[in-house]
């Protein structure tokens, strides 16, 4: 009974690492085709903007940052909220 026991969970965690990453892999790719699409958005963006590109994209930076702040700190209250009891 136990070698059957071993023998299952060794088969569990090998399906779990399996999983995890195939997981990954797709995560990665997912990563790169942003980040690909992100480049070239950028350099559509330099181009029809010209010399205001920089301060567009300063702009937006600040944008994203505000929001990214607010975000994070709903989340903090949240995980405070939920850390006290």
């Amino acid at each position: 009974m136990l070698l059957y026991f071993r023998c299952y969970t060794v088969h569990v965690v090998k399906s779990l690492d399996y999983f995890t990453n195939q997981e990954i892999k797709f995560l990665y790719r997912k990563k790169q085709r942003l980040n690909q699409r992100l480049y070239y958005l950028h350099l559509e963006g330099a181009h029809q903007y010209n010399g205001m590109w920089q301060h567009v994209q300063e702009y937006i930076d600040e944008q994203i940052s505000r929001l990214m702040d607010n975000l994070y700190q709903k989340l903090n209250k949240k995980e405070e909220v939920f850390l006290t009891f």
